[in-house]
């Protein structure tokens, strides 16, 4: 009998080990490709966890592990400011967001440490269902998946292209750290295979045009340099590194000459009238530049909409997708290729110039240059408008300025303990008021920021706390050789600058679960 239970506490344990990695793996298929996966895996994950019971050694390694104290201060952060909240209904809609903090810390770090191979496998199905994004991301690029999108970056269909290109850089270290450590006992085409998928990886995550992306992407060859011990290896990681730091340095060089060069510097010899005999509008005061040219010059609007109504089903006098007039969009784009504003400029368009003009695109640059190119250069364009405007609606970069004051100008007031978890979007309002916000409703949003977000509910006494509780885990564990636990911290909290990572489901899970699974691994019971 003493046999028989033994073997059947045994049968137990496996079947409760193998749903646990089971639903882990569950979790990271659905953390590129479906927010109803990552429920699912964690409902999994929790009720597993409980049926397992066992609940005197869970608690004991709960007390035990100060590791694991540091990652739950976060959640419990959050429960004690609802002392200083008085918006309780997005309170609890917060909190119902940060239960990743809580829950998946206390099932992994109470669970049996994973194995080298456990976490290889977990490891794999992420990497296999980040590359399953990027392909669908692919054939929305090339319209094989049809998405009406006015932005590339909007061909990542499942989540925020910030957060999938946080994905896709930690698959690029993934295979990169798979590759150094198993060098010598993996096959040639093995290896083969696996550099297609970085190169493809890396060609992705230029080709989304992320910001975060690419700086991510930039922090990990550094780290891959740094660590690695073949010299082989080390060796085509730095001639990466140059050639990619060469490819943005000559493409910034490019887009800085083109912003500033004005192709038509003579504007008091312009002609009055069309070849059809209208009256241009010729400002010559207002000097804004599109891909060089004046923009406010050789304007006749009469001739436009005309014209415009042969082409399009879409008013002259009606909006774009971006949400801007139609004919504005339409007299930048007819100005980025040196065309006159009337109607002889714009029957020079192909039906691709005007369907463009129909989704926004303000330029033609869109259609014929590098999505490096096109990301700088709107990064340019959109400052400059800004320093010279002092408007921000609609520009990505510039009203991120403005969500970052309305932030301070929240935090000068609330310094010590903050607004608390609930009283965010409250504040925010108010602040927009209070420094007179150029920023129509619409984009009056919040700070893109996870650690002003932290001054800003919990002052300066719970940020020095948040801070703490991410950094620890890492700091302590990092005496280990841990290069996916160095890399994805990095490139984490770098995320952080320009991202409000803890503040969706999907970044808070992308955060615990991948930082808990590097941490544990590697971490002995004495943690």
């Amino acid at each position: 009998m003493k046999l028989i239970d033994s073997l059947t506490q045994i049968n137990r344990i496996r079947a409760h080990r193998n749903i646990f990695v089971t639903a882990m793996v569950i979790l990271v298929l659905g953390l590129p490709l479906s927010p109803f996966l990552v429920s699912f895996g964690q409902m999994i994950l929790l009720l597993n966890w409980i049926v397992e019971g066992g609940f005197n050694v869970k608690l004991r390694l709960i007390k035990e592990q100060k590791i694991l104290w540091a990652f739950l201060l976060m959640p419990l952060l959050h429960i004690i400011w609802l002392l200083n909240t008085s918006d309780f209904q997005y309170a609890l809609h917060d909190l119902k967001i940060k239960i990743p903090l809580l829950i998946i810390p206390i099932i992994i770090g109470t669970s049996e440490h994973l194995k080298e191979k456990e976490l290889r496998y977990i490891l794999s199905a992420f990497v296999f269902a980040v590359f399953a994004g990027s392909m669908v991301s692919l054939a929305v690029l090339l319209d094989i998946y049809h998405v009406d999108i006015n932005d590339v970056r909007n061909i990542s269909i499942f989540i925020s292209y910030i957060r999938f290109s946080l994905m896709v850089v930690l698959s690029i270290l993934i295979i990169y750290d798979y590759i150094t450590t198993y060098f010598d006992r993996i096959t040639s085409i093995q290896k083969l295979g696996l550099f297609i998928l970085l190169v493809w990886f890396i060609v992705f995550i230029i080709l989304l045009q992320s910001i975060t992306g690419w700086v991510s992407l930039f922090i990990i060859l550094i780290i891959s340099y740094l660590k690695a011990k073949n010299k082989h290896i080390k060796y085509i990681v730095g001639l990466l590194i140059l050639l990619i730091l060469s490819i943005f340095g000559i493409t910034a060089t490019h887009v800085y000459k083109d912003f500033y060069n004005v192709k038509r510097k003579d504007l008091k010899n312009l002609p009055e009238y069309t070849l059809l005999g209208n009256k241009y509008t010729n400002d010559t005061i207002y000097k804004d530049l599109e891909n060089g040219y004046y923009i406010n010059i050789l304007i006749c609007k009469k001739e436009l909409r005309q014209t415009w109504s042969e082409l399009s089903d879409i008013s002259f006098d009606k909006y774009d997708v971006n949400g801007f007039r139609i004919q504005k969009t339409m007299i930048r784009y007819l100005t980025s290729k040196g065309l006159t504003k009337d109607r002889e400029g714009l029957l020079s368009l192909d039906n691709k110039d005007i369907k463009m003009i129909e989704k926004g695109y303000t330029s033609c640059m869109y259609r014929y240059k590098s999505g490096l190119y096109i990301r700088m250069y709107v990064v340019l364009w959109e400052l400059n408008e800004y320093i010279k405007t002092g408007d921000a609606n609609g520009k990505s970069i510039a009203q991120r300025i403005e969500f970052s004051k309305a932030a301070f100008h929240i935090i000068k007031n609330n310094f010590w303990f903050g607004v608390g978890v609930g009283d965010l979007n409250k504040e925010y309002k108010k602040a927009y008021i209070e420094i007179d916000s150029k920023l129509e409703k619409k984009h009056r949003l919040r700070v893109h920021n996870q650690y002003i977000t932290f001054l800003l509910t919990f002052g300066i006494f719970g940020f020095i706390l948040a801070v703490y509780s991410m950094l620890y885990p890492g700091i302590v564990s990092l005496k280990r050789e841990n290069v996916l636990l160095l890399g994805f911290l990095l490139i984490i909290l770098m995320s952080m600058l320009n991202e409000d990572t803890l503040e969706t489901q999907a970044g808070v899970t992308f955060y615990i679960l991948f930082y808990t699974l590097f941490v544990f691994t590697k971490q002995n019971s004495d943690g």
